[in-house]
């Protein structure tokens, strides 16, 4: 298998540890929260990348029920599990690779989904952000930051992940090459399993052209 089928069902698999650790953990939820609420309150349509288990988008719903959620996961799995959280949203399996959408949004989150694609799959997904967010949108995007691609297993699976780390400054020239100028980038740092720090860096941009 490569690295994508690898990773999709290890998250098939720790589908429910995975929410039952990230749901509601805080650091992640304050940002989404922070997110929503100085960026994107007026939001009629938020579309969730990635969006796991939907953790992300159960804020948006909390905060605005009327906005239109849209998400998409590769894992069928967490998918399940975004249906069930926010039974209102439109959830489908969907690969961020291949992703065409024919609609546009007024906020799009990609919390962490970038850390499951190779160096070139995330410049042609970034290419594709400004197609989805409407102009004047804003987005919210997350990553660990470094230098490197591996094989890890991790606090939720003991099966292997493919995790990709990125530099912020490629990320944030990718972003501003695509018509986005940034308003926030935040840090925080994270422990891994073995004590190890790991680096978080949230961007919070706007699409301007």
């Amino acid at each position: 298998m490569d690295k994508t089928a690898i990773t999709i069902n290890s998250y098939d698999n720790s589908a429910d540890k995975f929410a039952a650790k990230f749901m509601d953990f805080e650091p992640y939820k304050r940002k989404i929260h922070y997110f929503q609420k100085k960026y994107a309150s007026y939001a009629k349509s938020i579309i969730d990348l990635g969006c796991g288990p939907g953790n992300a988008s159960k804020i948006f719903f909390e905060q605005n029920p009327n906005c239109k959620i849209t998400g998409i996961d590769l894992s069928r799995e967490m998918i399940k599990l975004a249906k069930q959280k926010i039974p209102t949203g439109s959830f489908s399996v969907c690969d961020l690779r291949t992703i065409e959408q024919s609609s546009t949004y007024d906020a799009a989150i990609a919390s962490f989904c970038i850390v499951h694609l190779s160096d070139e799959e995330t410049t042609r997904f970034i290419s594709k952000l400004s197609k989805l967010i409407n102009l004047q949108g804003f987005l919210y995007l997350s990553f660990m930051e470094g230098s490197n691609a591996q094989y890890e297993t991790t606090s939720f699976s003991e099966e292997e992940i493919y995790f990709n780390y990125f530099q912020r400054d490629a990320i944030v020239n990718q972003l501003e090459g695509v018509g986005f100028e940034i308003n926030e980038l935040l840090e925080q740092d994270y422990q891994e399993n073995n004590g190890a720090m790991t680096k978080d860096v949230f961007i919070i941009a706007q699409r301007t052209t």
